[in-house]
């Protein structure tokens, strides 16, 4: 067993064989891919993807400067790395800005902030401009 070595990740030797475990990712989730896709008079499908398995929370506002007065929000607990969160009750012929956040085992919180989504709804009569 002298002699025996790994580098780029920690190793445990057990009975002359090296078990290899890769260090976790440090800091926060790195959230990537946002998309809001399936959008429809009063719905819509938000998806991205995280670093590490993580939370999944939505936030939607029909006005950006309104996020912490006007703000609806849908969180899944589960954790997971491919997102994908239907938000419903949404008005017609509506523009919506969106956050995601994700928090991972760690507590650990990624969010969207800086770099918001926006989509529109919609119209309830498609011949109407």
């Amino acid at each position: 067993m002298g002699g025996n070595s790994c580098s780029s990740a920690t190793c445990i030797w057990l009975l002359g064989l090296a078990l290899i475990a890769w260090p976790a990712p440090a800091g926060p989730p790195e959230i990537s891919a946002v998309q809001v896709t399936e959008i429809t008079i009063d719905s819509a499908t938000v998806t991205w993807i995280t670093s590490v398995p993580s939370t999944s929370q939505v936030i939607f506002v029909t006005s950006p400067e309104l996020v912490s007065e006007q703000s609806r929000t849908i969180d899944d607990p589960a954790l997971t790395i491919a997102h994908s969160v239907r938000l419903h009750g949404l008005r017609p012929n509506r523009s919506y800005t969106i956050y995601v956040a994700s928090r991972d085992a760690d507590n650990a919180v990624a969010s969207s902030k800086a770099k918001p989504t926006t989509f529109a709804t919609l119209n309830i009569d498609p011949n109407a401009d």
